[in-house]
């Protein structure tokens, strides 16, 4: 082989190493970005449970307070919130009343994150009555106790005298 030859050859090596050099730095070197974006929306969400009714008396004998009806209530709530209650209308049974100022109910036994608005006997109303507001958070309770003495002028009847009370839970 001649020189010339020789020198072609060398160069060519030299050319041919350093590209697969180059393409090998380029292998492992090589990166691609891309971002992109994320969102999530979350709407205002508020869950409610009132655990232990219906609240059944029986047989109640007049002049004697009954208040171990108890009532759990538990509230999820990703803003903070209300608890109200109402009543359709007074116990009766037709044709008797049971005035709603002998049927009474307080909030009570508040966990974490819940105050107590009505921690004393109040009378159910037709209109909404707060019992309680909290914060934010997942398994908020309290009990709800209700209070009934039924008046001895109330007609003692087979027919039970009955009512809907109505809880709700707001975000203010």
């Amino acid at each position: 082989m001649s020189g010339r030859s020789r020198r072609v050859a060398l160069a060519g090596t030299i050319v041919l190493a350093a590209f697969m050099a180059f393409m090998c730095m380029g292998s492992f070197g090589a990166e691609a970005t891309q971002s992109i974006g994320v969102s999530v929306r979350v709407p205002p969400t508020i869950q409610l449970s009132v655990a232990g009714g219906p609240v059944d008396y029986g047989d109640a004998v007049p002049g004697t307070p009954i208040t171990d009806k108890v009532l759990s209530v538990g509230i999820n709530s990703n803003k903070n919130w209300n608890l109200l209650v109402r009543k359709d209308h007074d116990l009766d049974n037709g044709a008797q009343t049971i005035a709603s100022s002998a049927f009474l109910f307080r909030g009570e036994n508040a966990g974490a994150g819940v105050t107590i608005d009505t921690g004393s006997y109040t009378e159910f109303g037709a209109a909404n009555t707060q019992i309680a507001n909290g914060t934010r958070g997942a398994g908020r309770s309290l009990d709800v106790r209700y209070s009934l003495t039924v008046p001895w002028d109330t007609e003692g009847s087979t027919d039970s005298y009955s009512a809907t009370h109505t809880y709700t839970a707001t975000q203010p």
